[in-house]
């Protein structure tokens, strides 16, 4: 009988403690293939109709460039090397190389008219993280996807723009400064503070 009961708890433990293996590694596989990082921010001051100079923020290189823009959007292109999904759960990032910032317009047929510019937002004299992986071949497994990616949103002077990579490709949002986070935790905790009482 108290074999029995020994026997009962120990399986119960060993089940217990693998459902909450089982969660961990569903709550870091979650957060590993959604992991985003913000690599870039930009902001614009209008120089005419349709005419803009961008400032264009580097946040892996810690540099800030102003680049003049034409249209009504702006648009970042990426060089990207999406890696297999085990590879990042494993903890490595998809790469990226940031390729050219250009502006462009909504309507097609400004688009195909008007004046255009494009700017390189590369350098020659920085490492290319795609020659490295294919001097070594063994690398080769982990990469899943080798590809061209952009994100491109309306230009407004009044608002920053940041540029995140993801796990698959490059994304924008709005610039939220650390004050505005603070500020929307605070209303976050407002709320959840309303909803509990």
């Amino acid at each position: 009988m108290l074999r029995t009961v020994k026997i009962s708890f120990l399986l119960l433990a060993l089940l217990v403690g693998l459902n909450v293996l089982t969660m961990f590694a569903g709550v870091l596989t979650y957060t590993r293939l959604g992991d985003e990082k913000e690599i870039a921010r930009l902001s614009f001051v209008a120089t005419g109709k349709n005419a803009y100079t961008a400032t264009f923020e580097n946040l892996l290189a810690g540099s800030t460039h102003e680049y003049p823009l034409f249209g009504d959007q702006w648009q970042v292109d990426v060089r990207f090397l999406k890696l297999a999904p085990w590879a990042n759960v494993l903890g490595f990032d998809a790469r990226y190389k940031l390729d050219r910032l250009s502006g462009r317009y909504k309507n097609i047929a400004e688009q195909n008219n008007n004046k255009k510019l494009s700017h390189a937002l590369s350098e020659a004299a920085i490492a290319d993280p795609f020659e490295k992986v294919y001097e070594h071949g063994f690398l080769f497994f982990f990469i899943d996807a080798e590809y061209g990616n952009a994100t491109y949103q309306d230009i407004d002077a009044n608002k920053v723009y940041s540029v995140y990579r993801t796990q698959t490709g490059i994304i924008t949002r709005p610039y939220k400064s650390a004050a505005s986070e603070a500020q929307g935790k605070s209303v976050m905790h407002a709320v959840k503070h309303w909803l509990l009482e």
